[in-house]
């Protein structure tokens, strides 16, 4: 789906309408699936920008030896936020 989002990114669409959502049967029951793109903003770059500072880079490395979450600019899709609810009759 996120690649869907960026799709829709790139031909002109404001990353504040990406959205999708859907039931689907799971296990013999219902299930409501919500997904929202989240929006790089300009606070998210002190951690999550391409130049970070030397305290936040060493942070990230000792915190989150593995992350992947840097390199982003403003306006780019950094994620989406997931809400998943299962249906009751």
């Amino acid at each position: 789906m996120l690649q869907d989002f960026e799709r829709q990114l790139a031909q002109g669409r404001d990353i504040n309408t990406l959205t999708w959502s859907d039931t689907m049967d799971i296990d013999g029951g219902k299930e409501y699936r919500f997904m929202k793109a989240i929006p790089t903003g300009g606070v998210c770059l002190a951690c999550h920008g391409t130049q970070l500072s030397p305290e936040i880079s060493q942070t990230l490395a000792d915190l989150y030896p593995n992350d992947l979450a840097t390199g982003f600019s403003e306006g780019d899709i950094r994620g989406a936020f997931v809400v998943t609810q299962a249906l009751t009759n």
